[in-house]
């Protein structure tokens, strides 16, 4: 078995500080009456976004994401020290919240806070598509092959698995020709920065939306925002996204602009504005698995930068991945290499 080819995800192992050394802070009742400064100005994005990306960056000793199926609570872990220098209780007073629970840290929501942390934190080196993370900020307008992870974090009581993929991804931008809109219909479109598209100009009409890359259905084409938009100017739109997925969109001239408004069905009627290349005509296309050791090495180069510390504790990852075997290891395999979790090996 000592030949045994290993083979899937590259996982690294991360030792956890002892749980009782962490605490969940549940915080709830963010609401728009917390926004003071115009550096939150954009009324479509959801608060307690807002409230989670400021605490998230100003405080690496936290790690933070938004409670399920709720608008306006978040959830913290950190550490016990942490709670006590009162930084989090001076935030929840400035932005007018309320801490609801303080418990005993437990792996279900440390997996949960530090998946959405590690995202947030990657952007905009990797960007989430989907389920992937797409390498560089400018990775919408191209059209080459580009780099691409898989990522997924568990974790036990006593340590964290990150698990790696690596892939080579196309997910060019599209054009209105992709959506089977006619050439004489682009040329009046383009002719004026009035005219709209209607629907019964667009014969493909489904698109794949980033960053979820869900389906939606466009229902029209114009050169500008709808007037009913929360998002009234094209600066409002680079914030918004930045605040919601730390995308950085290109600084392009608003009067350069095509949107396509979309409706998702399981919304209702509800139009929902996006510039033409966050839009995808197709799903993303795999092409290979390129140069996966020099992708592997740059990624974890990335994650160790942005997340050097795990709530104030020095986060230590194995330095080498390990992949999992199809078979059991030998007893004697496992006791020549016994720091090693059964059935992973180093090739």
């Amino acid at each position: 078995m000592q030949g045994t080819r290993a083979s899937g995800s590259a996982l690294f192992f991360l030792s956890l500080p002892e749980f009782d050394r962490l605490l969940i802070i549940h915080i709830s009742e963010l609401t728009e009456n917390s926004l003071e400064t115009d550096v939150y100005s954009c009324k479509r994005d959801p608060v307690c976004l807002v409230f989670l990306r400021e605490l998230l960056f100003l405080n690496p000793e936290v790690l933070t994401a938004p409670l399920l199926n709720t608008t306006n609570n978040i959830i913290i872990v950190t550490s016990i020290s942490f709670l006590k220098s009162g930084k989090i209780q001076g935030f929840v007073q400035r932005v007018r919240a309320k801490v609801q629970d303080v418990q005993r840290a437990m792996p279900a929501e440390v997996q949960m806070c530090l998946t959405y942390t590690l995202i947030a934190r990657l952007a905009p080196g990797w960007n989430k598509v989907g389920d992937l993370l797409v390498q560089g900020r400018e990775f919408m307008m191209k059209t080459c092959k580009q780099n691409a992870v898989g990522l997924q974090v568990n974790v036990t009581d006593k340590q964290v698995c990150i698990a790696v993929d690596v892939f080579t991804v196309r997910l060019p931008p599209p054009t209105l020709e992709d959506f089977n809109i006619s050439t004489a219909v682009i040329q009046r479109f383009l002719a004026s920065d009035f005219a709209t598209i209607s629907p019964a100009s667009i014969s493909s009409r489904w698109c794949y939306v980033l960053p979820s890359m869900k389906k939606g259905e466009i229902v029209s084409v114009t050169h500008a925002l709808l007037p009913k938009s929360s998002l009234q100017s094209y600066n409002d739109l680079r914030k918004h996204w930045k605040n919601m997925h730390g995308y950085r969109l290109p600084q392009e001239e608003q009067d350069r602009t095509i949107y396509c408004h979309i409706n998702f069905k399981l919304l209702g009627e509800r139009l929902f504005s996006y510039p033409l290349w966050s839009l995808r005509s197709d799903p993303v296309q795999f092409v290979g698995r390129g140069d996966h050791g020099g992708v592997l090495h740059t990624f974890l180069g990335d994650l160790h930068s942005r997340l050097p510390a795990l709530c104030g504790f020095p986060m230590r990852l194995t330095s080498s991945p390990l992949y999992c075997t199809p078979e059991l290891s030998s007893v004697r395999l496992r006791e020549a290499h016994s720091s090693q979790p059964v059935n992973l090996s180093s090739k």
